[in-house]
């Protein structure tokens, strides 16, 4: 087991502190957004995409996202929302989340919780949630948008960086298996995409070798 007194977490920053020394998140050594300055706008960048989206759209977005995650998590362990003072905009992606829990009988086991990893360099996370289906462990990422081929990749490597700290977290030895949950708009299915890309652990080692060499070099 993880001794969790170890990490501290700045949500405002988010910055991970391990014995008191920053460490990466699985999503900075991704790097999959990046802010970008042109001029008086604010863009946010994925490199991966060559895609550049308004700031003020981004974090609209996020800002939904979350409260369906926040909502969504609620559900999961199986408590009840008070429907009526939630925005119109989250109720129909929250009644497909409760339809999803009804058909699949999930058992509840963590969400959102904090860990870490030191090999081969440390790193730090927070994954979306945990739960047994048919007595099988499952790490699912939340997504509150339809998932496309592009996005698939990017889920795989970032929930198979968590899956060690889930372990730790946890303290299981069963196989976990990783997947992602698409949760629509518009109050369609839920959708579950598989994940299982056999190079996507070395993905991420190569990403976080390259980051601890650049902050070497003194970039971070």
């Amino acid at each position: 087991m993880l001794d969790l007194s170890r990490l501290t977490f700045d949500k405002k920053n988010h910055r991970y502190r391990l014995d008191g020394e920053v460490i990466p998140g699985v999503t900075t050594v991704l790097g999959l957004y990046k802010t970008v300055k042109v001029g008086d706008l604010l863009y946010k960048i994925n490199p991966y995409k060559r895609q550049a989206i308004d700031y003020d759209v981004m974090v609209a977005a996020a800002e939904k996202g979350e409260a369906i995650h926040v909502g969504s998590e609620i559900l999961f362990k199986g408590q009840d929302l008070d429907w009526d003072s939630l925005p119109e905009i989250i109720v129909p992606p929250l009644e497909s989340v409760v339809r999803w829990i009804e058909m699949m009988k999930p058992k509840y086991i963590a969400s959102e919780f904090l860990g870490y990893h030191e090999a081969p360099h440390p790193y730090a996370g927070q994954p979306d949630l945990v739960v047994e289906i048919a007595g099988k462990i499952y790490l699912i990422d939340l997504k509150s948008f339809a998932i496309g081929k592009d996005d698939l990749w990017p889920i795989d490597v970032q929930t198979k960086a968590y899956e060690p700290i889930v372990r730790s977290v946890l303290g299981t030895r069963k196989k976990i298996y990783r997947a992602v949950l698409s949760i629509p708009k518009v109050g369609s299915p839920c959708h579950v995409h598989e994940l299982n890309n056999q190079k996507a652990k070395a993905f991420f080692e190569w990403k976080l070798n390259e980051y601890y060499f650049l902050k070497e070099q003194g970039v971070y």
